[in-house]
């Protein structure tokens, strides 16, 4: 008599499972084709830092308030003096390093820097990580 009662329970409940499994299977999936597909994200997303510009120049004037206020260490600035003045010669943010607390992005003075909607930044060498490069 045991034997047949459980396996009645297991038949009942392999049958409440296929229910659930036949019922999701019609259903609309949940996933996007990526990277057909992308999802619209929200615009006040941070994804990724991108440098400003105006008139095909930067708006980094090289201050390194961005780097200083970083509390990861994520933005690198390097500069060069080009007739007494520090002008920016490499600019780098280091994704892995961010932590998108947005600190960076809130104290530069001159909007050189914001957050943009690019949430792939696979890359096959860590040059192309850099925003910005002054070609000398």
């Amino acid at each position: 008599m045991n034997i047949i009662k459980k396996t009645i329970n297991g038949l009942v409940s392999l049958i409440e499972g296929l229910k659930v499994t036949i019922s999701n299977g019609f259903q609309k999936p949940f996933t996007l084709m990526y990277p057909k597909k992308k999802e619209e994200l929200p615009k006040i997303s941070r994804q990724c830092l991108q440098m400003n510009y105006k008139e095909g120049e930067s708006k980094c004037v090289a201050c390194k308030i961005c780097e200083k206020s970083c509390p990861q260490h994520a933005i690198k600035i390097e500069t060069e003096k080009i007739n007494g003045k520090e002008v920016l010669k490499k600019y780098t943010f280091y994704p892995e390093k961010c932590m998108y607390c947005g600190i960076c992005t809130e104290k530069c003075p001159f909007d050189a820097i914001s957050w943009n909607q690019n949430f792939d930044m696979a890359s096959k060498t860590k040059d192309q990580t850099i925003n910005y490069k002054r070609n000398s």
